[in-house]
């Protein structure tokens, strides 16, 4: 739909039917129309969509005149599957409550639906324009910027890798160092067995050469 004002992007609605008005002899359109979430009361979230838009339950009756040209609103999954995003896609995956405001409501229960699937540790949607990598380990995904570059591993995972690593090689340490203990020990035992034969002979040499 044409905006009144040139600065202003086209606004997005849904035709629902057409209806003849005789008394001005031209034909209107009742519309539904879509919010930009900047038009909403919880504004523009890092993750909305450059393209994303809200279905609303505010209807309109406009002039066919307004009409701009015609645009295609995808759902979250039909958008991401576009190989080229045209000036003229949109998606939404909210349906947005624009009645009067009740300050006993919260801006956020004005979003249908409720609960979506969040990721990375800021546990937001998924934004379509935001790089997103999947850990190797646990198969989650995570924004770029919340990365640790060991590969493709989370926070947590390589975390949780640099921990086995370091406990591996204490074990190992511990084991040398039994190892060590345990060589040390068999080695005075040696001495021991073998100081042991020097005075069993030393006694046996003094009886045999005793007058007695």
């Amino acid at each position: 739909m044409r905006p009144a004002e040139s600065d202003t992007p086209p606004y997005v609605a849904r035709v629902e039917r057409l209806v003849a008005d005789d008394g001005n002899n031209e034909m209107m359109v009742r519309v539904r129309w879509y919010y930009r979430p900047e038009d909403t009361e919880v504004g523009r979230r890092v993750f909305h969509g450059e393209k994303e838009i809200f279905l609303s339950n505010n209807y309109d009756m406009q002039s066919t005149q307004t009409i701009q040209g015609k645009c295609v609103v995808h759902t979250l999954q039909q958008y991401l599957k576009l190989k080229y995003v045209g000036v003229d896609d949109y998606f939404c995956r909210y349906e947005y409550d624009a009645g009067e405001h009740d300050p006993h409501v919260a801006a956020g229960e004005r979003f249908t639906p409720k609960r979506v699937t969040v990721y990375c540790k800021c546990n937001n949607p998924y934004n379509p324009d935001t790089y997103m990598v999947q850990c190797d380990t646990c198969k989650s995904w995570y924004l770029s910027h919340s990365q640790l570059h060991l590969g493709y591993l989370s926070i947590v995972c390589a975390t949780n890798l640099k921990r086995r690593i370091r406990k591996w090689f204490t074990n190992i340490v511990i084991f040398n160092n039994i190892a060590m203990m345990r060589t040390g020990f068999m080695h005075i035992l040696h001495l021991i067995k073998k100081k042991t034969k020097l005075i069993i002979s030393l006694i046996v040499m003094f009886n045999y050469n005793s007058p007695l």
